[in-house]
């Protein structure tokens, strides 16, 4: 951080030095009131920084705050759709980021290193990701049980791990029934004389 300096004798009011960091690491401001202002934005920033380091790597308090700011929208829905209204106007370049920051606590940065990571692929399927169609859309992928990004997946296996569950153990539970009856079909079908047409086997 630089060292504010007030030099107010040397600076008018109007000067266009005011607020710029000059030799010695120091920055001179034409009065106290904008070199409070200036202290107090720098205080902000690096309050929110922290933060936004903590929203990032502690998934407690990730899941506290999206929970505190869920409860507040369903109280205020008119307000917050107007919040996000104004918000994406005034910063339509942000939309994006906003949303994946809110969502998944992932930052545009660490987005874009994911799919630097994974070369511009799913991370299941390999398809090549393009923005042609919703299928090909990078899709984040995430824990719902502890909200952990677990990596960038195409539309249709996205959905296809919905399906199973999102987890693990739920996808095993699901899909086990389905490797059962398939085994058991492919037990019947190497009998002897069978007609495995005659079971649907294609």
């Amino acid at each position: 951080m630089s060292n504010l300096k007030i030099c107010t004798a040397r600076l008018p009011r109007s000067t266009e030095l005011c607020g710029k960091t000059l030799s010695g690491n120091q920055t001179l401001f034409c009065s106290k009131t904008c070199s409070s202002r200036e202290s107090g934005k720098r205080r902000s920033e690096e309050i929110n920084c922290k933060l936004r380091t903590k929203y990032l790597n502690d998934t407690e308090y990730r899941k506290m705050i999206l929970s505190k700011n869920n409860k507040w929208r369903k109280e205020n829905p008119e307000k917050y759709k107007q919040n996000i209204k104004n918000f994406h106007s005034a910063n339509p370049e942000k939309k994006f980021e906003y949303s994946i920051m809110t969502k998944y606590g992932l930052t545009i940065e660490r987005y874009n290193q994911m799919l630097n990571d994974q070369n511009n692929q799913c991370k299941i399927c390999s398809i090549n990701f393009t923005n042609e169609t919703r299928s090909t859309c990078p899709n984040i992928d995430h824990n719902p049980e502890t909200m952990i990004v677990r990596g960038l997946l195409c539309g249709p296996c996205n959905r296809k791990l919905g399906h199973l569950g999102d987890t693990y153990t739920k996808a095993v539970n699901y899909i086990k029934p389905y490797m059962d009856y398939l085994r058991n079909f492919d037990e019947i079908s190497r009998i002897p004389g069978l007609d495995t047409a005659a079971h649907g086997d294609s």
